[in-house]
């Protein structure tokens, strides 16, 4: 495969992670649990180090954690305690996927995470994932969990949370390939799903989210359509051969029309997002991200322009 297509502002590469985020409010926590071998939950050899929990936390602090799910007593807490355990569903024989969970207490939240390896024998590719990514946040009101079931470790949180503001505007970019594609496949989806927005002689304006290496998705606001962009993959988002291959997801959603308050509104549908998270993703994109400016098709210079990025970046 070809090397990972992200780039941060110093130059360097980094791929990015898996899955689909939701946020579940969950009544049954052991009902999420899928039944483990409990010697492989705590293996230590199998655990995230630092900089991994770190830039977990960073994601959940940009995308999920608000005041409503920090610990009631935060202000008598000195430190931060994440506990990790693999578990091990029933999967197809040729999947060698892992599976793993990890909780963070003080944000009363679970996080499910896949780490693929497996091949699609129709299409002669493998999905093969170098780290641990995000596949669900859960946020569990009422949290509850044993001790002994999970390798912990733990933090201050003056550290944590330092750590979480010195970087709050650090950013990873695509490369410039890779921007081409992405803009190639906002044009391909746009045109099919709303032709009546498409003006091909002018250029689109769009706002992309920073990257997390934690999670494979990634979320743009085309603001001259009102709809927020949505890619995620099993497959590796910062390899460019993920694009090619379109082993890839892609979603739009109308910002007047597919935002309801609650889930309740359309129970089952994945058609709708919560106007809370349209309000994140638009944060994540407008305040974080970088302004796009995509050239008309057939343009001179098809190059996308990266008019700005936030300040410290």
């Amino acid at each position: 495969m070809a090397a990972p297509a992200i780039a941060d502002d110093a130059g360097q590469t980094v791929s990015i992670g898996a899955g689909q985020p939701t946020v579940e409010l969950v009544e049954a926590p052991a009902d999420t649990v899928p039944e483990v071998e409990l010697e492989a939950r705590i293996d230590p050899e199998t655990a995230p180090d630092r900089d991994y929990l770190f830039s977990l936390l960073r994601y959940l602090y940009r995308w999920h954690i608000d005041a409503a799910m920090l610990a009631e007593d935060l202000d008598a807490v000195d430190s931060v305690v994440i506990a990790y355990r693999e578990l091990h569903p029933v999967t197809d024989e040729s999947d060698n996927s892992r599976f793993a969970e990890i909780i963070v207490p003080i944000a009363r939240t679970r996080v499910m995470l896949k780490q693929a390896d497996y091949s699609i024998e129709e299409l002669g590719l493998e999905v093969k994932n170098q780290r641990f990514n995000v596949v669900n946040v859960i946020f569990d009101p009422d949290l509850e969990w044993d001790h002994e079931d999970y390798l912990v470790q733990v933090f201050t949180i003056d550290e944590v949370f330092d750590w979480l503001h010195e970087t709050r505007n650090d950013i990873l970019f695509p490369n410039q390939e890779l921007l081409t594609m992405i803009r190639d496949e906002v044009r391909e989806e746009v045109g099919e799903e709303r032709p009546d927005l498409v003006r091909l002689d002018e250029p689109q304006i769009v706002y992309l989210a920073p990257v997390s290496p934690v999670i494979n998705e990634v979320w743009i606001y085309w603001e001259s359509g009102q709809h927020l962009v949505h890619f995620t993959s099993d497959d590796d988002l910062g390899d460019i051969d993920t694009w090619r291959s379109e082993l890839h997801h892609v979603e739009l959603f109308d910002l007047k029309n597919d935002v309801v308050v609650s889930p309740l509104e359309k129970p089952g549908s994945n058609a709708y997002i919560t106007k809370d998270w349209a309000g994140r993703v638009l944060f994540n994109c407008n305040v974080l991200g970088a302004k796009l400016i995509l050239p008309p098709e057939g343009a001179a210079n098809d190059a996308v322009i990266i008019e700005k990025a936030p300040d410290g970046a």
